[in-house]
């Protein structure tokens, strides 16, 4: 098998060319677990998405806003806005919540998306909602 990359000192490179699956498993684990990252918690993904640039980013202000003040638990944190890649004709804008507890996290993120979605100036925005994604 041949491998190109531009990254070839990327842990995942040097442990598949060593072999060495234990090793990056193990390391992977203990990354994963510093950051918060699954399995140590749970990822909700929100994308905000509109014809218009300027209405999918201020969807994604106003739940960051909302987020930040709502009743996420403590230890849950929000990552985001961030652009993606405009995607058939929408812009879309990305928010990342990061929980240790699921449901919790689900029931406030929902509660907060609907208020923020059926505002007027948001008429035109779709919000995507992804609990773990994969």
């Amino acid at each position: 098998m041949l491998v190109q990359t531009l990254a070839p000192q990327a842990r995942s490179i040097t442990g598949a060319a060593a072999h060495d699956s234990d090793g990056f498993l193990a390391a992977e684990l203990e990354r994963r677990r510093a950051l918060s990252y699954p399995p140590f918690s749970h990822l909700i993904r929100i994308v905000c998405s509109a014809v218009e640039p300027s209405r999918a980013t201020a969807a994604a202000a106003d739940l960051r806003a909302a987020l930040s003040g709502s009743p996420l638990p403590a230890d849950a944190s929000v990552l985001g806005p961030a652009a993606l890649f405009r995607l058939r004709g929408r812009e879309r804008q990305v928010l990342l919540i990061k929980a240790p507890e699921r449901r919790p996290a689900v029931d406030a993120v929902g509660g907060v998306v609907q208020a923020v979605a059926v505002r007027r100036e948001h008429a035109g925005v779709n919000f995507s909602v992804d609990v773990d994604p994969q």
